[in-house]
């Protein structure tokens, strides 16, 4: 399962393309192909983007979530004005392919403990850690480097990443890997602070 968001609309809208195969290791021709087709409950006249998904019990090898388990899923819209953070339950045991392609769309929530009145978008989810980006006040310039950790009410309050990883340019569309037997996790983000090849940078 692939979800992207494209501007094709003239607006950021989510869509997905999944491939579904036979066997443990299936080929492209030993299986079939759905979409591209577009999350239609999630998508509004203005933009929505970076969809994430939230599973309690997040195994880190070989297989990382199990679709099943599924809980909630994240992602960013500026339908109210600026981007903010919104989510969505997931019913367990369903099928993910399945609930994307609903028309009966699930009640769809303004994540307000990590939103500001800034932008905050291209949140990341990876077990109980949320990492995300803000142009929110008390960081370093630009877009910071936000996160957050999941406890049994919720998301907790951000943090930000500090001076080590945040500059007073922007960084931008963090993703988190976590690795089976390594002790930290990975973080591969964007920035077009100065040293890199111009633009944006990994």
């Amino acid at each position: 399962l692939v979800v992207y968001s494209t501007d094709q609309s003239g607006d950021l809208d989510l869509h997905l393309v999944c491939f579904e195969g036979r066997g443990e290791n299936p080929g492209p021709d030993s299986g079939s192909y759905t979409g591209p087709v577009p999350v239609t409950f999630l998508n509004t006249g203005f933009n929505e983007c970076y969809l994430s998904f939230y599973v309690s019990r997040f195994v880190k090898y070989p297989y990382g979530a199990v679709p099943e388990e599924i809980q909630e899923l994240c992602f960013c819209s500026d339908r109210d004005g600026s981007y903010d953070l919104f989510s969505a339950p997931v019913p367990l045991n369903s099928d993910i392919l399945e609930f994307l392609l609903s028309d009966t769309a699930p009640d769809i929530s303004p994540e307000t403990v990590l939103n500001s009145p800034g932008d905050d978008m291209c949140p990341y989810i990876d077990g109980k850690l949320l990492v995300f980006a803000s142009d929110r006040s008390g960081g370093f310039g630009g877009f910071d480097l936000w996160y957050s950790q999941r406890t049994a009410t919720g998301w907790s309050e951000p943090t930000n990443f500090g001076d080590r990883i945040n500059t007073e340019y922007n960084e931008f569309r963090p993703i988190v890997a976590l690795y089976y037997e390594f002790t930290q996790d990975l973080m591969l983000f964007s920035s077009d602070r100065p040293g890199g090849k111009g633009g944006y940078d990994l």
